[in-house]
This record gives structure tokens, sequence and C-alpha cells, in this order.
């Protein structure tokens, strides 16, 4: 299954941030996108909170191994035409994907998008 964009959120040990981060992904006006966390071996409570989430997300667990690791994981399983890179104590804006494909569409499908 291809989507247009694909969300990396890699984690460590952010109980308190992580569920602001996901759901401002989850709120967002544009809807072809899928969210990978990928857990880098949290030691409190990330974990069950990605459970939360049940299926509106997909999480995976790995031995600590570093952000950079964690963020490779994700790409890997991603299925999106786009990878958007999240940090996990940052949060999209609910019209930050559908601006993405905005300037997609008006520049002709560019490689690369920062924001």
């Amino acid at each position: 299954m291809t989507v247009r964009f694909s969300v990396l959120i890699p984690t460590y040990n952010r109980e308190k941030l992580i569920r602001q981060t996901i759901d401002s992904v989850l709120s967002q006006s544009f809807m072809d996108y899928e969210v990978i966390v990928v857990d880098d071996g949290s030691t409190d409570r990330t974990p069950q909170l990605l459970e939360s989430y049940g299926t509106r997300i997909q999480h995976y667990r790995q031995q600590n191994q570093g952000v950079e690791v964690a963020r490779n994981k994700a790409a890997s399983l991603a299925q999106g035409e786009y990878l958007c890179m999240l940090d996990d104590d940052d949060v999209f804006l609910p019209c930050t994907l559908a601006t993405y494909e905005q300037v997609i569409r008006h520049c002709d499908g560019p490689p690369l998008i920062v924001g």
C-alpha cells in the first residue's frame, strides 16, 4: 500500500512529549499518510503510550542504538512517496501535510521539501 507521506518519528524516553507529537500528525487535514514510530529502547512508559494508539500508528521497538538508527529503521519500513522526518519533541501544524502536498503539485514533484 503506497501512501503520499510516511511520517517517521524516532523516540527515546519521551513519555511526556510523544503524545503531543503523534496527535499533531493524527490531526492533519490531509489524510493520505502513515505514522511510523520507532522506540529506541525507552526505559520509561513510552512503549505503553505507543501501544495506546492501536492501529492508528505503526510502532516498533529496538534496543537503544541511537536516533539515526531508529530513523533509518522507520525509513526502511515506510510505504510513502515522501518521507517526513519529525522529532519526538516537535509538532506539525494541522495544515503541514496539506501544504507539502500543494508544494509538490505546484513544483512538479520536487525530490525534497524542507519545512
